[in-house]
């Protein structure tokens, strides 16, 4: 395949000494050799800015950026900023990629006349295990904008580091509040979604998520996490077009998110002042977990969970604790 049109890389930096050269070696050792490689320090204490730069020496390809701490949202901004190519991908320094990764989605891309290529995610723990569900032979779909939210129960459409983009998209993109620090790639991505004609979607794993102690997600409920959700989702409700046959299944992934965090209320027993907001927004939508149209985004265990929530919320913390120690966390 032709190498014409070189695609930019970007990858936050920040407290991910341990980690940092996998993923750069990971990302040189591609297969699609037209590639420019950013590297954001976004004001890491430790010893990633070195490591940066001692990267950028080796390789011509890599260009540096130290920045002031403010977060992945912001570095990534930075990055697209200062890059070139006509192709953007992420990833996140903690994790890699297959050989042949943006070979892959840039073939995808051109081969359906695509603005957005997309791959699935292997998650991967500090032991090197992982859920053995991928796939041998390769499924392609084709989404449209409505299309993405009745499958918005797939994790990896969510995900900004195993997509690659046309750059045009970012040209569009609204200002939002760089400081996020949870659910920013979900909201950068509605927004580039809305643009898109067509998003392929590939079930072949090209990206591999490392989860280990050192991550912020690692460190427990935050008010961080809890109000960043919050908060995105919300911009992302205020700005859908209520009229879109796209919007209950919006709501929907609003509503499994609120779920989402009020069980990790309950669990970690911090930040109750916010569980009474997000019950009271659940019950506003609750018309949509029973309706025909959201029937496959809700399982049997969703609905009577959030039936449950509704009539005794005292029950259902009760039983999120219990299933909570049966399972050892």
């Amino acid at each position: 395949m032709p190498e014409c049109e070189k695609i930019s890389i970007i990858v936050p930096v920040y407290k991910c000494e341990k980690y940092l050269d996998r993923c750069v070696k990971s990302i040189l050792n591609q297969t699609y050799k037209n590639i420019e490689i950013l590297l954001v320090d976004d004001g890491s204490p430790d010893r990633c800015p070195q490591l940066c730069d001692e990267w950028a020496k080796k390789d011509n390809r890599i260009k540096v950026i130290h920045k002031k701490n403010g977060g992945a949202f912001s570095a990534r901004l930075t990055g697209i900023t200062n890059s070139c190519g006509k192709y953007i991908g992420f990833v996140d320094s903690d994790d890699w990629i297959e050989p042949d990764m943006y070979e892959y989605l840039y073939g995808l891309i051109i081969n359906y006349d695509a603005e957005i290529a997309n791959s699935k995610i292997r998650h991967i723990d500090e032991n090197g295990s992982f859920e053995n569900n991928e796939n041998a032979s390769e499924i392609i779909k084709i989404f449209n904008f409505i299309d993405i939210f009745k499958n918005m129960n797939q994790e990896s459409l969510w995900s900004l580091c195993n997509n690659l983009y046309k750059r045009s998209l970012f040209d569009s993109l609204p200002d939002l509040p760089t400081n996020l620090v949870f659910s920013e790639d979900m909201l950068m991505n509605y927004f580039l979604y809305k643009q898109v004609n067509k998003l392929v979607v590939s079930n072949l794993v090209k990206y591999s998520y490392f989860r280990h102690a050192d991550s912020a997600i690692a460190g427990g409920l935050t008010y961080n996490i809890v109000d960043d959700s919050i908060l995105a989702y919300k911009i992302i409700d205020d700005d859908f077009d209520k009229k879109s046959p796209a919007y209950p299944y919006s709501i929907s992934l609003k509503i499994l998110n609120d779920m989402f965090l009020i069980n990790s209320i309950i669990r970690n027993n911090k930040c109750f002042d916010r569980y009474d907001k997000l019950r009271k927004d659940i019950l506003i939508h609750k018309k949509y977990v029973f309706s025909k149209k959201c029937k496959n985004i809700f399982s049997l265990r969703h609905k009577i969970g959030i039936s449950l929530l509704m009539i005794a919320p005292k029950f259902y913390n009760k039983t999120i604790l219990l299933r909570s120690s049966l399972r050892g966390y």
